[in-house]
């Protein structure tokens, strides 16, 4: 890289707090939290509007319970910022950290632009080498990657009422947003977008649907082999930021506006009487297999974010791909299946929607080597309770896909089963949870009873990690709380 990672900047940098995790803004400035288990250390970089050196490279002293967090004041809405993690890079072991690659923010929520991967730039590996992946390269990518916005969540809903249609009387038009207005013959101001979208409710209207549910709206990768063909990725089932609407869908008009797009589209739809449903993609990652570029959770943390696989000599280097996409997100691990909840919880809170449909939802059941399914995939004792948080969430599952109980396992769908229905038990062969898991379930319920002792349990509280207790293995000290 064209500079030292290391720690320079004027500006006053605070401890800060581990949560929420993301970059949280504040009239005072941003909190900047980001998981990482396996990490050495781990830099945000601040950068200007159409500069490609970083103004400021901040090094986040503080890690409790393996959130690495900072509060950086005087910084405001629209700041551009990535990701440097500093770590071992031994991809047999599963280790991918790469110091001179720019991550996004897993917690993004607008992301600058779309990903290319010019002169291989986002690869952490040298691909022209006879190692493969287990090569290192060495090249910053600064310049060419895009960046996470800061965004302030404030929106004018002018009383935004969701219409709460009984299940049973939805009549749900499946539509893709850019593709619905794209075309001339649409005779929109903006097509092709969120803003595009809203001239044709009338049209929705006279179709008589109440509900629109919308193709992948979150910010996707579109792999390498469709750019050199000349071609992209129309339908979005390739997710790189679970937070953040798709830049794409845009107008453009300034950085990070497709939130403030995507929430009038959802102000309007409302406002006509229509649901809004997201089709959304948590079962991997457009990372890919270990060929993959590295944009987010490979260089972040690649052990608590993938299912991974391999030989005896190499027993992670591998990705298990049960999706048939390159990887698959390991629902396994709390770090995960955190941000997963915290995702939908934000879409629900923060942007008004109105339920989801789970893209090869069978998929977040699955672990292991063995391939084996259990039903704590989406188990709601790790988190506030998901009946109370999205009591209006809407369950769809593809057509030949098993069951609803087989999907996300009998303890998640008291959370997310349509309204008025009943649920469904597991079967018995798949509702035993794995030891590991069953364990993780009890050290979230000894958190949850704690915090319900004193008066946590609130609808926007953000839940802590697993009890690690005394110092962890780099002598960080944990609170009394954590013991």
């Amino acid at each position: 890289m064209s500079y030292e990672l290391a720690n320079r900047t004027t500006r006053q940098v605070l401890p800060g707090q581990p949560y929420p995790l993301g970059a949280t803004l504040n009239a005072e400035g941003v909190n900047f939290a980001l998981y990482s288990r396996n990490a050495a250390e781990v830099f945000v970089l601040l950068f200007d509007q159409g500069k490609t050196d970083p103004t400021d490279i901040i090094r986040l002293p503080h890690r409790t319970r393996f959130v690495w967090h900072a509060f950086v004041p005087g910084l405001r809405a629209g700041q551009l910022y990535g990701y440097k993690v500093r770590g071992d890079y031994r991809p047999e072991l599963g280790l991918r950290f790469n110091e001179h690659k720019l991550l996004l923010d897993p917690y993004a929520r607008a992301v600058s632009g779309k990903f290319h991967n010019t002169e291989n730039l986002l690869l952490a590996y040298d691909p022209l080498s006879p190692s493969r992946d287990l090569s290192f390269d060495m090249r910053d990518n600064d310049a060419i990657a895009p960046k996470a916005i800061v965004n302030d969540d404030r929106f004018d809903w002018a009383g935004d009422n969701q219409p709460d249609i009984p299940l049973e009387k939805l009549i749900i038009y499946e539509v893709h947003l850019k593709g619905f207005t794209a075309h001339t013959s649409s005779r929109v101001a903006h097509p092709g977008t969120y803003l595009g979208f809203i001239e044709k409710i009338p049209h929705l209207l006279s179709l008589g649907i109440n509900a629109v549910e919308l193709l992948p709206v979150q910010e996707f990768y579109v792999d390498d082999f469709l750019l050199a063909r000349g071609m992209t990725n129309y339908w979005g089932y390739n997710t790189i930021g679970f937070f953040a609407p798709e830049s794409s869908y845009s107008t453009q008009r300034f950085p990070g506006c497709q939130v403030e797009e995507f929430k009038i589209l959802v102000r309007e739809l409302h406002r006509a009487g229509i649901e809004v449903i997201l089709d959304v993609v948590y079962n991997h990652s457009g990372e890919g297999n270990e060929l993959g570029p590295t944009l987010c959770f490979k260089g972040i943390d690649n052990p608590s974010y993938y299912c991974l696989t391999g030989s005896r000599h190499q027993p992670q280097r591998y990705y298990m791909n049960y999706t048939g996409c390159g990887n698959s997100l390991n629902l396994d691990s709390q770090s995960a299946i955190r941000l997963v909840m915290d995702s939908l919880r934000y879409w629900v809170e923060v942007m008004h929607v109105d339920g989801f449909r789970f893209d090869l939802a069978s998929v977040l059941g699955r672990y292991g080597p063995e391939d084996r399914f259990h039903s704590t995939a989406f188990d709601l004792r790790t988190n506030v309770t998901v009946e109370e948080l999205v009591r209006q969430f809407c369950q769809r599952r593809e057509p030949g896909a098993p069951s609803p109980g087989i999907l996300l396992g009998a303890s998640s769908l008291d959370g997310v089963r349509a309204r008025g229905a009943p649920a469904l038990a597991a079967p018995a062969e798949v509702a035993q949870a794995p030891p590991a898991a069953a364990q993780a379930d009890e050290d979230w319920n000894r958190d949850q009873h704690r915090q319900q002792r004193h008066g946590h349990q609130k609808l926007r509280s953000y839940p802590q990690p697993p009890s690690f207790g005394g110092v962890d293995q780099r002598g960080d000290e944990v609170g009394e709380d954590e013991q």
